[in-house]
């Protein structure tokens, strides 16, 4: 038995929100399933529903375990991320919290290799790479799936863009660090969180090993899709930075209309390149907007980006 374990007999709570994924959410519960966890650790699945009609409750979808693992089932009827999020947390009881999307897969040893790190490594959490996956049927041409590819980094090194979406940190950290009920209906929740708390001195370590797979729907392989989220994303990105502090508005300002005029103007270059080369322009172009739109307080809701 882990001589550090919690009092509740509880290691780790893997910690997911749901809402109307159910494909998605049979993708991740099989995955859970078929986890492989060090011997002596003990997990538990929180599951919240932040669907207000709190449609995964309904029918056979409702498991009680994934494999070995129990669920513990919540609703947060006001769709607020980070209040589903700091649900989640308070319903936990393990020492560490798994971090993971209801439209993403786990490897089977996940855990063991966060478990392994923490071994190696005095941090306040470990992060690791989301790997995109295109559903068929594949409705976006060749490649699309280079846009979804999120940044990696060698295994030990800092993890600088933390996320929900893969992560592994200790349930300490969000009592000191609650989700910020200001990005709760819009983008960046999580980013804000971990970031805030990396300002306060907080650790976090990458781990290139603990990958989990994204599964990206045939409604999500277009250019307007990808648009919208490079729009909505760096705009909650250039909420964040304001919230960090550093340079005054006015001069984030004029930066972010400099960037945006030079990647308008580069983008009749990009367009001549091929196909890859237009989309890659457009989408820095929608970015740098993004970026602009965020700085005049500019919040796109969650819901419109599906």
């Amino acid at each position: 038995m882990r001589a550090d374990r919690a009092p509740t007999g509880v290691d780790v709570s893997i910690c997911a929100l749901t809402c109307r994924r159910p494909e998605g959410l049979a993708r991740l519960h099989e995955s859970l399933a078929r986890l492989k966890l060090p011997s002596d650790v003990r997990a538990e699945w929180v599951l919240v529903d932040n669907d207000p009609e709190a449609s995964a409750f309904g029918g056979a979808a409702r498991s009680t375990h994934a494999g070995s693992i129990p669920i513990l089932w919540q609703h947060e009827p006001t769709g607020d991320t980070s209040r589903a999020r700091n649900r989640a947390v308070e319903t936990a009881r393990g020492d560490w919290i798994a971090w993971i999307d209801d439209d993403e897969s786990a490897c089977e040893s996940w855990l063991s290799y966060y478990f392994t790190m923490a071994e190696r490594f005095e941090a306040d959490g470990f992060f690791g790479p989301v790997i995109p996956r295109l559903e068929l049927p594949h409705t976006g041409g060749p490649d699309l799936d280079r846009f979804y590819a999120r940044p990696r980094g060698a295994t030990g090194s800092p993890a600088t863009l933390p996320r929900t979406s893969n992560g592994f940190v200790r349930r300490s950290l969000h009592r000191e660090h609650p989700f910020d009920l200001e990005f709760g209906s819009t983008f960046g929740e999580d980013a804000e969180c971990f970031l805030r708390a990396q300002d306060r001195g907080a650790r976090f370590v990458w781990c290139d090993e603990a990958s989990v797979e994204e599964w990206i729907p045939p409604e999500r392989h277009s250019a307007r899709y990808l648009a919208r989220r490079a729009v909505q994303g760096a705009a909650a990105w250039s909420r964040i930075q304001q919230r960090r502090g550093g340079w005054p508005r006015p001069l984030r300002g004029a930066v972010a209309l400099l960037r945006l005029g030079l990647a308008g103007l580069a983008l009749p270059a990009r367009a001549l390149a091929g196909r890859r080369e237009r989309l890659a322009g457009w989408l820095r172009v929608c970015a740098e907007w993004g970026r602009l739109a965020g700085l005049l307080s500019f919040r796109p809701n969650r819901g419109e980006l599906g």
